[in-house]
C-alpha cells in the first residue's frame, strides 16, 4: 500500500518538474487497481488524494482476502455452483408486523415484499469483508445500483441488530422451506425492480463461488469502497477512429529527450 502511494508521488513530482503541469487538490485523480494472489483485478475509481491510497489499498486487499475465504467455505459445502440456486416467494406486509420505518413506508406505497432463501449460506451474510461491513453489504450495494432499490433496501437473517424477531424469522423460513444451513433475505420495492433484485442477489451469490468479482468500486472517506459497476473488459478499449494516426519522427523524439528535466531521484539527491 505504501509503495503504491510512493509511485503516485513519483509521478506527481515528475509531472511538476516538467514545468508544464500544476499539482494540488483537483489537479489529478488516481484510479487504484488492487489484486491479491488468488483474486482478480478490482478498480477503485476517483481517488482524489494520494494520502488515501495506502488505506484504500490495504482495506481492499483484506476485502478480497475475505471473499476468497467465503469462496473456500462455499466450495467446501457445494463444490461448484452449477446446481446451486435460490428460491423466493412474495409475502404480505401483514405477515411481518414490525415497527420498521422502511417496511411501513413500502407497505403504505403498496410495494412488493419478497423473501429470498440462500441455500447453504448460513454464517456467510455476516462474514466480515471491510471495517464495519459484511458480505450482506456486497449484496445491498448491488441492489442499489442494479435494481435501483434505495438503501435501506433489505433485511437478512444474520443482522447484528435484528429487526425481525426469532418468531417472525422462523415464520419466513417456514414459508420458504428453508433448511438450518440456509440464510434468508427480505427485499421490498416496485414489482419490476424486485424481479431485477432477485436476479442480482442470485448473480452476486454465484459470483461468491468464484471469489473476487471484477468490479469498479467507489472510494469512501472511511477507507472502504462500494460497488459502482462491473469492470469493463478489453472490448471497451478502442482507438480514436475519428483521427488519423500521427507518425512521430525519431528526430522529434531525440529532441524531446534532450529537454526532459532532471529525474525525481536525481533532483532529490541534489537537494540532499
Amino acid at each position: 500500500p505504501d509503495e503504491a502511494a510512493e509511485a503516485a508521488h513519483y509521478l506527481r513530482f515528475l509531472a511538476r518538474s516538467s514545468g508544464r503541469v500544476r499539482t494540488g487538490i483537483g489537479a489529478a485523480r488516481q484510479d487504484v487497481n488492487v489484486s491479491i494472489t488468488g483474486g482478480t483485478r478490482v478498480e477503485i475509481k476517483g481517488v482524489a488524494h494520494i494520502k488515501r491510497i495506502p488505506e484504500l489499498t490495504h482495506v481492499e486487499a483484506f476485502r478480497q482476502k475475505a471473499l476468497l475465504a467465503i469462496r473456500a467455505i462455499l466450495q467446501g459445502r457445494f463444490g461448484k455452483s452449477d446446481k446451486w440456486s435460490i428460491n423466493h416467494m412474495d409475502l404480505d406486509f401483514g405477515q411481518l408486523p414490525v415497527d420498521y420505518a422502511p417496511l411501513c413506508t413500502a407497505s403504505e406505497a403498496k410495494q412488493r415484499l419478497t423473501a429470498v432463501n440462500l441455500p447453504g449460506f448460513a454464517g456467510l451474510l455476516s462474514h466480515f469483508t471491510q471495517p464495519g461491513k459484511v458480505f450482506a453489504n456486497e449484496i445491498s450495494d448491488r441492489l442499489k445500483v442494479i435494481a435501483c432499490l434505495e438503501k435501506p433496501n433489505m433485511l437478512h437473517s444474520e443482522q447484528r441488530q435484528p429487526v425481525l424477531s426469532d418468531r417472525l424469522l422462523a415464520s419466513v423460513r417456514r414459508h420458504l422451506g428453508s433448511e438450518p444451513q440456509d440464510a434468508q433475505i427480505l427485499i421490498w420495492g416496485a414489482s419490476a425492480d424486485i424481479d431485477t433484485a432477485v436476479e442480482a442477489i442470485e448473480e452476486r451469490c454465484r459470483l461468491a463461488f468464484d471469489g473476487v468479482p471484477n468490479e469498479t468500486r467507489k472510494a469512501l472517506r472511511d477507507g472502504t469502497t462500494i460497488f459502482e459497476r462491473v469492470l469493463p473488459g478489453p472490448d471497451r478499449m478502442y482507438p480514436d477512429t475519428d483521427s488519423a494516426p500521427i507518425p512521430i519522427e525519431n528526430e522529434i523524439i531525440d529532441k524531446k529527450r534532450m529537454q526532459v528535466p532532471v529525474s525525481v531521484r536525481d533532483r532529490l539527491t541534489q537537494l540532499r
